[in-house]
């Protein structure tokens, strides 16, 4: 499983994402190589792509957001 933290939002394009729930906060890949960078804590930049109908869970945490994903659907660069 992947799972990053990070104290930016994160933006889901409509023509890249599809929300399938809100309860917890799931979006889903409509396209293969779909990326996402997410800046950690640290002030890294870590660059993730996904494959077509992986899902990432986004929560909000006491003041950040925790992504957790699939990571056999997802490839990652830092």
């Amino acid at each position: 499983m992947g799972l990053r933290q990070t104290r930016t939002y994160i933006d889901f394009p409509d023509e890249q994402w599809k929300q399938t729930s809100t309860n917890p906060t799931i979006f889903e890949a409509l396209h293969d190589d779909v990326s996402l960078e997410i800046l950690d804590e640290g002030g890294k930049i870590h660059k993730v792509t996904f494959k077509k109908g992986a899902q990432v869970k986004f929560m909000r945490v006491v003041g950040r957001y925790r992504l957790s994903w699939d990571s056999t659907l997802a490839s990652e660069e830092s």
